[in-house]
């Protein structure tokens, strides 16, 4: 999900400037792979972030009630 929605993005022309997983090393993971600055360990810490303009809420299902 990551490679697929990160490239749109960037061929859209945006800037991911921000990520968080469930996982830390997945996210420092895929941050290095598409050259994103800032890796949060928690999603509020994300959602906070002044520097986030858009989200893409990319969860499982079952969490995404929780999370929007």
């Amino acid at each position: 999900m990551a490679d697929c929605h990160l490239v749109a993005y960037r061929a859209a022309g945006l800037n991911p400037v921000a990520i968080t997983s469930r996982s830390e090393s997945k996210a420092r993971e895929v941050a290095a792979r598409h050259e994103i600055k800032t890796v949060h360990l928690d999603w509020h810490d994300l959602v906070a972030d002044d520097q986030v303009e858009v989200l893409d809420v990319a969860v499982p299902p079952d969490v995404q009630l929780e999370v929007v």
